[in-house]
């Protein structure tokens, strides 16, 4: 023993095993799942301080909070938009990239829609290689059959409604 009453051999020996949770006492259960719990609303409070972060730095943001604050001065405001003023080359430029933006968003989305497909180098029956055939990659053979029966059922509607119009 040390003077302080502790035995001086503090580490454990190998053979002895290392405690699970049901080993543990009630306390220190509750110390443990007190310890967790803390983990958990400290990584939860990071990630939504990061996604603050990302949203705060984010093109789409800052342009939204200087177009406000263009608003919001008037003086900044008729210098950038209205004719004669000093800005006014710059509020030209903004309202033509302005004007572009919705046409850029709806390319962007109907871009995200496609299905892809890519054209493959692949060799053909006579051992040649072609390269412009295009290759579908997805799996599901069944959804491009949906597809085209869909396809057909409103081709086939479109032409009822046409030959309707065209009696009255």
């Amino acid at each position: 023993m040390t003077g302080d009453g502790l035995t001086g051999d503090t580490s454990r020996s190998s053979s002895e095993p290392t405690p699970c949770l049901n080993d543990l006492s009630p306390q220190s259960r509750d110390l443990q799942n007190k310890e967790t719990k803390s983990n958990q609303a400290k990584q939860a409070v990071k990630l939504v301080f990061k996604a603050f972060k990302n949203t705060v730095t984010s093109p789409g943001f800052i342009a939204m909070v200087l177009g406000f604050i263009t608003a919001c001065i008037e003086p900044l405001r008729s210098a950038l938009f209205s004719a004669g003023g000093g800005l006014r080359f710059l509020g030209s430029a903004f309202e033509s990239l302005g004007s572009s933006s919705a046409s850029v968003g709806t390319l962007l989305v109907a871009a995200s829609l496609v299905h892809q497909t890519s054209h493959a180098a692949h060799e053909g029956d006579d051992g040649t290689k072609k390269s412009d055939e295009v290759v579908d990659e997805s799996e599901d053979n069944g959804a491009t059959q949906r597809t085209v029966d869909l396809r057909d059922a409103l081709e086939r509607s479109r032409s009822s409604i046409i030959e309707f119009s065209s009696r009255s």
